[in-house]
């Protein structure tokens, strides 16, 4: 009995594994990757995983790791009051066609002197929410570039200064 119970679970999984989907694969989601840390890395103050969401020369503009989030954390206090957490929500993306990923390429070796190969790149409209601290809650809407460069997904571009963080001098 216990046999037919393994063989019907297993027949039944791989049925289901089978099953067309429109969504694609797992690089739906990939795109998402860089802003989610972040915001995971914030709420945990984990500054070193919040400071990877960047690429290389932004890293080198933003500053030490321990910058990164307490800029951040003082200018969402000052906005919101401590304790606050940030959500995000993605309203809607575009994927940028090659000539706008290689401009992308070329700006970023512009401005950081650095080469980076960028493959794919979405322009994403997300909603940044807070909760806690002084107010219920509040909402920010902004447009957020995501790069893949390699094997890895970055914020691309200078989020955290619309923002109100300041660069390092």
């Amino acid at each position: 009995m216990k046999r037919l119970l393994v063989l019907l679970l297993a027949l039944s999984l791989l049925v289901l594994s089978s099953c067309e989907s429109d969504e694609p694969e797992r690089e739906y989601l990939e795109y998402e990757a860089p802003i989610a840390t972040f915001i995971n890395a914030y709420n945990k103050k984990d500054s070193a995983s919040a400071l990877g969401c960047f690429t290389p020369g932004a890293k080198d503009l933003y500053g030490t790791e321990n910058d990164i989030v307490n800029d951040l954390s003082s200018y969402v206090d000052s906005v919101v009051g401590d304790r606050a957490r940030l959500s995000y929500k993605v309203l809607d993306k575009q994927e940028l066609d090659e000539q706008a990923v290689n401009a992308i390429s070329d700006e970023y070796t512009d401005t950081y002197s650095l080469r980076l190969e960028v493959k794919k790149a979405y322009k994403l409209k997300v909603k940044i929410s807070t909760k806690g601290g002084n107010l219920s809650a509040t909402n920010e809407n902004l447009e957020i570039i995501t790069i893949k460069a390699g094997s890895s997904w970055y914020i691309y571009g200078n989020v955290l200064i619309d923002l109100g963080l300041k660069v390092k001098e």
